[in-house]
């Protein structure tokens, strides 16, 4: 019954490092997802050089936003 009830527990339970590392590439999956979507739907037109400046730059506001932003905003 222990063995259960740590399962239960590990499921149940946030994991901190877990979200963190989990986060990171997750958050240029998100922005790079985003950035095909609307210049797929727009038309618009961009170079390569322009790609990376946007997923780097708007990564690195949300990484930085999400870690020193308070949660409850």
């Amino acid at each position: 019954m222990e063995i259960l009830q740590t399962i239960l527990n590990a499921l149940t339970n946030e994991n901190d490092i877990l979200l963190i590392l989990t986060g990171i590439p997750m958050t240029f999956i998100e922005v790079t997802m985003i950035f095909l979507l609307f210049t797929t739907i727009l038309n618009i037109p961009y170079t390569k050089k322009q790609a990376i400046i946007y997923i780097i730059f708007f990564s690195a506001t949300a990484l930085i936003t999400t870690y020193f932003v308070p949660q409850p905003y």
